[in-house]
């Protein structure tokens, strides 16, 4: 699985949409962490993409965008959380999850994705039409969705340690805040800085043949 090229363009959020179309890019529908700069090709988000290429795996449900709060509460039910090392078994005989996606802003509300990419991108990122995969390396249990036992050709070879923040609760102070912040366009400069802290030194894992999901 060959890792992608990602452009560096500090500037690209005060891009025109002429440039971005130069560039690759276009604005589309919002990620689970409310980026809008899309990848014309693979329509994977451009600030998920590089957070992943960062090895920054977490989430703070309270700090999603809107569009996606009330559907991963909904997921996070069928998901059995445990520790990071170990496989957090999905509890639905349903495998296909109906979730937003790159295409929800042309008349579809949702995308039809497996449970583990459902997951990968409220943990990782938003990928667009990039295949999840699963690190036989790590995990060869089918029923896992734990975001670490997953990776797509964004990521490193070596996960990282731990998921944090990892906050699937409500706080409804946190959601006053993310709406406060998000008036003032900050969200995510108030993200990055606590994700940033929390990279953890990586776990070194062969790569072998991997699980794919869509």
């Amino acid at each position: 699985m060959p890792a992608l090229i990602l452009p560096h363009l500090p500037a690209i959020d005060e891009y025109s949409p002429e440039q971005l179309d130069e560039a690759g890019f276009y604005i589309g529908f919002p990620c689970p962490h409310g980026h809008v700069i899309r990848n014309k090709k693979y329509h994977y988000c451009y600030h998920c993409a590089h957070k992943i290429s960062q090895n920054i795996c977490g989430f703070d449900w309270n700090y999603l965008h809107p569009a996606y709060k009330s559907i991963s509460r909904g997921f996070f039910d069928f998901v059995h959380f445990k520790g990071p090392n170990e496989c957090w078994e999905w509890l639905d005989d349903i495998n296909r999850q109906c979730f937003p996606g790159y295409r929800s802003d042309k008349g579809r509300r949702s995308e039809n994705m497996r449970p583990q990419k459902v997951m990968y991108h409220i943990a990782w990122g938003d990928t667009g039409n990039l295949y999840v995969q699963r690190n036989r390396a790590v995990c060869t249990n089918p029923n896992c969705v734990n975001p670490l036992h997953l990776k797509t050709n964004l990521n490193l070879e070596i996960p990282p340690k731990t998921i944090h923040p990892l906050e699937k609760e409500i706080d409804w102070a946190k959601v006053k805040q993310y709406y406060d912040l998000a008036k003032k366009g900050l969200v995510d400069k108030c993200r990055h800085r606590e994700l940033k802290c929390h990279i953890k030194p990586p776990l070194l894992v062969p790569d072998r043949d991997k699980d794919t999901f869509d």
